[in-house]
């Protein structure tokens, strides 16, 4: 290796943060509902990720107001835990 040529850089990559993807939204507005695999076959990431989606979904149905986030939270794992 040459002294003056740089070395190569790696790049990590990133997960995307902030909000969470949406499901599709019809020309009406409404959400299309996708099909979710079973609860019992998931790995608990991707658990976490689905209840954090729908815990974020309930959140903007509620018009964005803060102070709920437990409850959303609770909720969303009651839908898709379904109890």
């Amino acid at each position: 290796m040459n002294l003056n040529e740089a070395p190569l850089s790696r790049e990590r990559k990133r997960k995307p943060t902030g909000a969470p993807s949406q499901s599709p939204v019809t020309e009406a507005g409404s959400r299309i509902q996708t099909e979710q695999p079973s609860v019992e076959s998931c790995d608990p990431v991707d658990l976490q990720s689905r209840i954090a989606t729908r815990a974020y979904e309930l959140y903007e149905q509620r018009g964005f107001q803060d102070g709920q986030a437990l409850d959303d939270w609770l909720q969303a794992e009651r839908e898709i835990r379904g109890r």
